[in-house]
């Protein structure tokens, strides 16, 4: 039992150390770097995802104090850790973010935050891919309005009897005072028709 509880102990922590523990990364010494996903980036501009990552509480982390040991191993020949030196640390943080993302930059380097010129510097560098990019999210973005417009209609189309057969107008027989009978809005008494009044007949 006590192997299972320090088992999940150790699993919540490691998932934790993503999101969770801004003070873990800034406050712990020696290397460390966050990476990040530059379209994410770009996506989240002015969004809350971006403050997380600005204080320290997103992205890809490496740090010395990070309880998630998974991540800390650096494939590279001049590196024996992932703090070794700043450089392996940076490398160790793009390492882990490529695991899961197609692009990465660097997002924190040390204590220092330098996601908003890597990102201009991938945009820059980059510009036929961003530009492709955002021609798919404002397509996307369009996309989702349209949706919208068309479940308004269809919305509409449900409540208006021209279009529903279910609150189609109900026919009743209706007769004047000579006998005569025409078909017309059950709803209504009567009707007047030609200068004739008929009232509707009970069925």
């Amino acid at each position: 039992m006590k192997g299972i509880l320090l088992i999940l102990i150790l699993t919540l922590s490691g998932c934790a150390s993503y999101f969770d523990y801004p003070s873990y990364y800034l406050n712990s010494s020696g290397y460390k770097a966050i990476a990040v996903n530059p379209f994410a980036y770009l996506s989240n501009s002015g969004h809350a995802e971006n403050k997380r990552l600005r204080a320290g509480k997103s992205g890809y982390m490496i740090y010395s104090d990070n309880p998630d040991r998974r991540y800390h191993s650096v494939s590279s020949q001049n590196c024996t850790s992932a703090y070794s030196s700043q450089s392996c640390a940076n490398k160790a943080a793009i390492n882990r973010c490529i695991l899961k993302e197609n692009y990465c930059v660097l997002a924190w380097v040390g204590n220092n935050y330098v996601a908003e010129g890597n990102v201009a510097n991938f945009v820059r560098n980059n510009s036929s891919l961003v530009a492709r990019w955002r021609e798919n999210q404002r397509r996307r973005n369009s996309g989702i309005t349209l949706n919208d417009a068309l479940i308004a209609i269809g919305r509409d189309m449900e409540n208006n009897p021209v279009f529903n057969r279910s609150n189609k107008i109900k026919v009743c027989d209706f007769k004047n005072f000579y006998g005569e009978i025409i078909r017309g809005d059950c709803s209504k008494s009567s009707i007047r028709k030609d200068g004739e009044i008929y009232w509707k007949v009970d069925s």
